[in-house]
C-alpha cells in the first residue's frame, strides 16, 4: 500500500513540474498568439486532455492542482483560477456521461463546454472576490 501512495505522490510531483513548465511556456513564448481575437489557453487544453483522457477522481485532481498553480502566479484574487478550472471540470465530466461512444465529435464539443465553462466561472469568480472587496 505504501508503495501505491509513493507513486501517486511521485506522480503529482511530476504533474507539478509539468504544469510550472506549461505556464512558463505559455506565458514566455505563447502569449504573443490569438486566436479568434481571444487568447490561446494550451494550458486549459492540457489539463481538458488529462480530464478527457484519465479516471475521473485523477483528473479533477489534477484539473484542482493546475488551477492552484495558475493561482499562485497570478494576480488575481486566490481561488479564482482553482474554482474556475474545478468547477469547469467537474461539469464536464457530468457531461461526458451523456456521450455512449469517446470520438473526435464528442471531444471537440466537451472541450468547447470546456472552455465557456471556464470562462464563465472566472468572470463570476472575479467579479465575486472584487465585488466582496469593495464591501
Amino acid at each position: 500500500m505504501k508503495s501505491y501512495q509513493a507513486k501517486s505522490y511521485q506522480l503529482y510531483l511530476i504533474f507539478v513540474f509539468f504544469f510550472l513548465f506549461l505556464l512558463f511556456l505559455e506565458e514566455s513564448f505563447l502569449a504573443r498568439f490569438s486566436v479568434f481575437i481571444s487568447s490561446f489557453y494550451f494550458y486549459l487544453i492540457v489539463i481538458f486532455f488529462l480530464l478527457f483522457f484519465s479516471n475521473e477522481n485523477f483528473g479533477f485532481n489534477i484539473a484542482l492542482l493546475a488551477g492552484l498553480i495558475l493561482d499562485l502566479f497570478s494576480f488575481f484574487p486566490l481561488g479564482v483560477f482553482t474554482l474556475s478550472i474545478g468547477g469547469s471540470a467537474y461539469l464536464v465530466k457530468k457531461i461526458s456521461r451523456i456521450f455512449e461512444r469517446s470520438n473526435v465529435f464528442a471531444f471537440l464539443i466537451l472541450l468547447t463546454f470546456f472552455l465557456v465553462f471556464y470562462k464563465i466561472f472566472f468572470i463570476f469568480g472575479d467579479f465575486l472576490f472584487n465585488f466582496l472587496k469593495t464591501l
